[in-house]
């Protein structure tokens, strides 16, 4: 079961910021995540990031489910 970020740490784990980004902290997770997201402009970018490559990939998933594209 995955923990809250540590107090003693500076930032959450990129994979921390992932599950947040898709929706899959504990709720004892996403406050501390929260509150430093609203002060550390390198893990917001990590976050902005990872919520563009999901758009991304909604994206690219979309166009193919429209298209005649087979795979041989």
């Amino acid at each position: 079961m995955p923990t809250a970020p540590s107090e003693t740490r500076t930032h959450p784990t990129e994979e921390e910021i992932e599950r947040y980004a898709l929706g899959k902290v504990e709720p004892a997770e996403q406050k501390p995540i929260e509150t430093h997201l609203l002060t550390c402009q390198k893990c917001c970018e990590i976050l902005e990031f990872l919520d563009d490559f999901q758009a991304a990939l909604r994206a690219a998933a979309q166009r193919s489910k429209h298209s005649n594209f087979q795979v041989p």
